[in-house]
């Protein structure tokens, strides 16, 4: 956000503006339509959808007949894409504009009478292109990615010492996109897995938004979908730790008129331990995932204490506080699993009337010793 941007955001009164430029598939600038907007304007970005950016806005526009070309004709809008830029005027009535995105056309409306001469129009994000909504079948009763790179006659390749040569998934990703036209892309080489680790099969019906999924999946907290620009994006998502703050909640303070927000502290999980299944051995595998962060009020050796779950064939078998899912050890042996050393054998010396506060085994060591020279 440019300081031009900020700085007439926080008006208190606003005057809108719009830009809508007309491209070919090309990105090439075809027409523009410029205009009033009324009742305002409805952008949404949402990272959660297959869809991410939708749009709706209305506008009186400044000249009729290229707003006349188009809404006369609604296949004009067929092959087209729209970007969408909004301006607020300022004060000194200059208009600064922000680029709100490239879209596909959906619905487009046109409203005229002796009061009344709108244009509405609705956008899609161009990821519509690959989802089957806009385009993006596959062709073939199967598409696959093969684990291991072929040749055109489909036989594997090999490398100068014979070893069959892995798919990489940002080749794979490149291939993917290509299929729905696509030109525009930054595409990251992913990790810890760059490869494709096994054949990726896609059945008839199948989309391109299918594979480039299957292959975002590979590896965890990577995106793929389509910034303002209009080019196709595959990279990690980015933590937000150590990133300029751009907008905060002083920004906003003059022209905010209303605010609701909740928070749900019950689903907050900031220590997660996932149990595998005990092997022959004994061992039990574990992940752990927690906030270290020691200014979250959820800091793992904080106040808020630790959550732990148990799960078996997605059934929870114990949820809470290390006491409380470890006094289950019983419950958990039924299904292959076993508590740690530590809370086992403090659970002994409980039994024994002797109560120990550390769960380190060598603290443990360290209290009974201390203990034991007490007698």
């Amino acid at each position: 956000m440019l300081d031009k941007e900020r700085q007439v955001a926080r008006q208190n009164g606003r005057i809108l503006h719009t830009k809508i430029y007309i491209l070919n598939f090309s990105m090439q600038k075809v027409a523009e339509i410029s205009g009033i907007v009324l009742d305002g304007a409805t952008f949404t970005n949402d990272a959660t959808s297959d869809i991410r950016r939708t749009c709706s806005i209305s506008l009186i526009p400044q000249d009729n007949n290229v707003l006349l070309s188009y809404a006369n004709n609604m296949q004009n809008w067929c092959d087209k894409y729209i970007q969408i830029f909004i301006g607020i005027e300022d004060n000194n009535s200059e208009i600064t504009y922000t680029n709100m995105g490239i879209y596909i056309v959906e619905n487009p409306s046109k409203t005229y009478d002796a009061q009344t001469n709108t244009l509405t129009i609705n956008g899609i994000d161009m990821m519509a292109k690959l989802t089957g909504l806009r385009n993006g079948y596959l062709e073939g009763m199967e598409y696959q990615i093969p684990a291991f790179q072929k040749d055109s006659n489909g036989n594997l390749i090999h490398d100068a010492n014979g070893n069959e040569v892995p798919s990489k998934i940002r080749d794979a990703m490149l291939r993917s996109i290509q299929l729905s036209g696509i030109k525009k892309y930054v595409i990251e080489s992913p990790s810890p897995t760059p490869t494709v680790p096994n054949d990726i099969n896609i059945s008839v019906g199948g989309t391109v938004y299918d594979l480039v999924i299957a292959l975002r999946d590979i590896n965890a907290n990577y995106q793929a979908y389509f910034d303002v620009n209009g080019t196709f994006r595959f990279n990690q998502i980015p933590s937000g730790h150590n990133e300029p703050i751009m907008v905060n909640d002083e920004t906003w303070k003059d022209v905010l008129i209303s605010y609701n927000t909740s928070i749900d502290f019950d689903s907050v999980k900031n220590y997660i331990e996932v149990y595998g299944k005990t092997d022959d051995k004994g061992e039990t595998p574990v992940g752990i995932a927690y906030d270290n962060n020691p200014h979250s009020p959820f800091y793992y050796k904080g106040h808020a204490g630790t959550i732990r779950i148990v799960l078996n064939g997605g059934e929870i078998i114990a949820e809470g506080k290390p006491e409380v899912v470890f006094s289950k050890r019983d419950k958990m042996r039924e299904i292959g699993l076993d508590v740690p050393f530590s809370y086992y054998v403090k659970a002994l010396l409980k039994e024994n009337n002797i109560n120990i506060n550390s769960l380190d085994i060598k603290e443990i060591a360290e209290e009974l010793w201390q203990l034991h020279l007490k007698k």
